[in-house]
Order: structure tokens, then sequence, then C-alpha cells
């Protein structure tokens, strides 16, 4: 797991909601903000992948929404064994329920989550 220590130094992995866009403009809010003050964000592509990169380092955090449990479940175990943290866009463990996702090191999960909590109350 990465050890950068700030927010500001970290990668951060996502994925674009493509099903229900319901939430589009939300994601876009967000999106903006993490990459305005973070070293970047990445769309690797497939959220297992997305959960094995925080896992082993080359990113800092991920944020997805509209996933299904079988996305999510064994990433996320992946990340709990590994020392990180997951939880959903509340701050809560409801993430294999509600298909909605916040992943990080223990240096970036809580500005992060803080990150996309404010702008989510933006909207």
């Amino acid at each position: 797991m990465s050890r950068r220590r700030r927010l500001a130094d970290a990668l951060i992995g996502t994925g674009i909601p493509f099903r229900n866009l319901a939430r589009i403009d939300e994601y876009i809010r967000v999106f903006r903000k993490v990459t305005e003050t973070t070293v970047g964000v990445r769309r690797p592509g497939a959220t297992s992948r997305d959960l094995a990169y925080v896992a082993c380092s080359p990113t800092d955090g991920f944020r997805e929404m509209g996933l299904s449990p079988w996305d999510i479940a064994a990433g996320a175990l992946l990340i709990f064994e590994t020392g990180g943290l997951v939880s959903d866009s509340g701050g809560q463990e409801r993430f294999l329920q509600r298909g909605d996702l916040v992943r990080g090191t223990p240096n970036a999960f809580a500005p992060l989550l803080a990150m996309i909590q404010k702008e989510r109350k933006r909207g």
C-alpha cells in the first residue's frame, strides 16, 4: 500500500458512471475537485483492477458509484487485508448495498472522503 502522506501527493483511480446517469452532475463536481487537489486521476478500466491498485500501491484511493456487489467484494477484501479503508460516500459500511465506494490508504481515505462529502452537499 502506498505510503504517500498527503492527498495533494496522491494518485486517485475512478470509474466513470455509464448505466445510471442520474448522479452524473455530482460525479463531475467530485471529479473536478479531486483532479484539482491531487497529482492526478486515472481510469484503468475494471473495478477489480482499480481496487487491487489501491491495495498494492499504484494508486492511493478510488471513487466509483453504480457498482454491483460482485464488482466490489473481492477488491474491498484486498484493501482491508492490506490496511486500507473502504466505505460508501456517506462514510458508512453499506458500500455493497449502495454500489457507491470510496477506498483509500490510511493517509488518503479521510481527506478524500471529506472532499467527496463536501462536493456532494454542494449539489
